[in-house]
């Protein structure tokens, strides 16, 4: 065998342990972002629950605070009903994240983020399934 050949080995196989030290690491990444996607629905979830929390403390106790300032809790009610369709639109987006986020997203995936109670009631399930059909708006390219 010549130089050039031994060069090209050589190469090869320093081609070939990057190529699988960057795949550890994309992994790595995946796995990374994966876990910070969850975190974050979790955040949203919890300011979407306050608000909701919020909300029904206002309507349950709505004559009394009414008669302490209407024009205050109007515009209270306002802001929080404004907070609360932010708060369900950055989930969405968060749910667009995590199903991208899968190699593989499909009706086991769905039911398995039940069992794991990361879609802990029938809308937000709902909501995951509107991803899955023909007009998927988190195909992957």
């Amino acid at each position: 065998m010549d130089m050039t050949g031994v060069i090209g080995i050589v190469i090869s196989a320093i081609s070939l342990v990057v190529a699988i030290h960057q795949t550890i690491l994309k992994h790595k990444i995946e796995r990374h972002q994966h876990a910070d996607i969850w975190t974050n629905i979790a955040i949203t979830v919890r300011t979407f629950d306050s608000l909701d929390q919020i909300q029904k403390i206002i309507r349950a106790d709505n004559d009394k605070i009414l008669a302490i300032d209407s024009k205050m809790i109007i515009e209270l009610a306002g802001e929080i009903a404004n907070a609360r369709r932010g708060t369900v639109d950055q989930w969405r987006q968060l749910l667009k994240q995590a199903v991208l986020s899968e190699q593989k997203y499909n009706e086991e995936t769905i039911q398995r983020w039940a069992d794991e109670g990361k879609l802990e009631n029938k809308w937000r399930i709902e909501q995951a399934h509107k991803l899955l059909g023909p007009n998927n708006a988190c195909k992957k390219k």
